[in-house]
């Protein structure tokens, strides 16, 4: 368009050369860019000023690049900490899963949630809050985001679901909650070849630290100020929610062992918040 700013590109990803994605500045705007979906521009105070699918995207991926990773986006430029993983919930508490793309994190999540006493509160995405000042009984928490979880043939057929389509499909698990939840944990999933069975250890200092920034997704990576928020952010999440590191071998069979092995996790945090 005549007159507009160029965008000045700060970031991308590539595949096999090809860039899939990117994000930049155009004058006081970021803008983020999807090859094969679309593209997105964000104002400086962190509100949508321009959504522009892609020719041929398909509109069941481009919604749900919209209500999660742009929304992540938003929320990033308004100061706010969202994590690429997933949540689930069982009573009033959470645990999160993170990880890097095809950790199963969305596999975990459906695993969970399969037995009929979980919840799914959020996929792709989950947004944090944090809750600051000496009557900050929950410190840290789940926003509820999504009620369905996108899944693969094969982890379909491992949880005894519809297998019907090629590709990845929608399964509902959530209630639709409302209220933040509570996290009682954080998991950063890990496929190790040389063991047999998950091991679970946590996470402590440099090691927690980057656990967590490696999952936060992020807009703006030009500013000092934003970059010292989320330093701050993050290591306030470190000190008052317990990381932990979840090695499994890359097999869909294991699934049953690495959810009873959070299962009680779970009922471990929960108990000891709830004794506090």
């Amino acid at each position: 368009m005549k007159g507009e700013l160029p965008t000045i590109w700060l970031g991308e990803y590539r595949i096999d050369g090809e860039v899939v994605s990117r994000i930049g500045r155009r004058g006081d705007e970021f803008v983020a860019e999807f090859a094969s979906l679309g593209k997105f521009v964000s104002s400086a105070r962190g509100a949508c000023t321009y959504v522009d699918p892609a020719p041929n995207a398909p509109s069941w991926a481009f919604q749900k690049l919209r209500n999660g990773l742009f929304d992540a986006l938003l929320r990033h430029v308004q100061g706010k900490i969202t994590f690429h993983g997933s949540a689930v919930a069982s009573g009033s508490r959470a645990i999160a899963f993170v990880g890097p793309g095809g950790a199963g994190k969305s596999t975990l999540a459906a695993a969970f949630c399969v037995g009929g006493d979980v919840e799914l509160v959020a996929d792709d995405t989950v947004p944090i809050e944090l809750a600051t000042g000496s009557d900050a009984g929950e410190p840290v928490q789940v926003v509820p985001a999504h009620t369905a979880t996108w899944l693969f043939p094969d982890a379909r057929a491992a949880l005894g679901l519809d297998t019907k389509s090629p590709n990845k499909t929608p399964i509902g698990f959530g209630s639709g909650r409302a209220a933040a939840v509570p996290l009682a944990a954080v998991v950063d999933l890990v496929f190790d070849p040389e063991i047999g069975s998950p091991v679970l250890r946590r996470l402590r200092g440099q090691d927690a630290f980057r656990a967590v920034s490696n999952c936060a997704i992020r807009f703006v990576i030009d500013d000092a100020t934003a970059q010292t928020r989320e330093f701050d952010q993050l290591r306030f999440i470190v000190e008052r929610c317990p990381i932990f590191e979840l090695r499994r071998p890359r097999d869909l069979g294991k699934l049953h062992g690495c959810t009873q092995l959070l299962r009680g996790l779970l009922a471990v945090q929960s108990a000891k918040v709830e004794a506090t």
